[in-house]
């Protein structure tokens, strides 16, 4: 995932440099189209079958995140054709970026309200699908992503609230690197199933799945506060 990040900064930050913004539009609108019309082409959505993960299997073989001996698939949670649509994620980013600088929060919520409708329809034939990164999900996530900035500026900006996720941001590299070696632990050791598996009794699943990432995030938020308390900031 780290990778991917640096990729996608790479690219959007030469963009951000060399291009319009009417260009970053344009980009924006081919990637998720041209990402489309691959996956479209390629064959079923399903795991195995998809686009992505042939290619995936095709570039990294047994060196995938997961891979079948038996059928000689390999899959990337994030992988490397889904990149394409990642990109298009930060170049939203590039331009919400660029209204916040400008204090317009006007086109931010309308391209937020936008990006959440186009985002909304365009899932009944691409849908939402955060493991192919689909354009469908990078407009629904985008959307809210611009009305959440635009909110968090009004009210922490403007309006002086308590700024309640910048525990999470000064740490932000140690949080998310810290947080997938715990999952990896979990996992490993049989953790993450056992815990899940007490929470999940007699309780609908998407409410076990909801209490589960809610006290996961707080362990984390508890990791943050501590660091921040101590003034321990790891950058990169």
């Amino acid at each position: 995932m780290l990778q991917r990040i640096g990729i996608c900064y790479a690219a959007a930050g030469l963009l951000a440099i060399d291009t319009k913004p009417r260009t970053q539009w344009i980009v924006i609108g081919a990637l998720l189209l041209g990402y489309w019309a691959l996956m479209a082409w390629g064959g079923p959505l399903t795991k195995e079958g998809n686009l992505a993960s042939r290619v995936d299997t095709a570039l990294l073989g047994r060196h995938a995140y997961e891979f079948d001996a038996a059928t000689g698939r390999g899959h990337e949670p994030e992988g490397l054709l889904s990149t394409l649509p990642a990109i298009a994620t930060t170049l939203l980013g590039v331009r919400a970026g660029e209204w916040l600088r400008r204090d317009a929060l006007r086109p931010l919520l309308w391209a937020g309200a936008i990006a959440l409708g186009l985002g909304l329809a365009w899932s009944l034939v691409f849908p939402l699908n955060k493991n192919l990164w689909s354009s469908s999900y990078v407009l629904w996530t985008g959307g809210w992503a611009m009305l959440a900035l635009a909110a968090f500026h009004e009210t922490m900006d403007r309006r002086r609230w308590p700024a309640i996720g910048r525990r999470f941001g000064v740490n932000a590299i140690a949080i998310y690197a810290g947080a997938w070696l715990m999952e990896c632990v979990m996992d490993a050791f049989g953790w993450k199933a056992a815990i899940y598996g007490a929470i999940a009794r007699g309780v609908d699943p998407y409410a076990a799945s909801l209490a589960f990432a809610v006290a996961f995030v707080a362990v984390w938020y508890g990791v943050a506060f501590a660091l921040d308390r101590r003034r321990i900031h790891i950058r990169v």
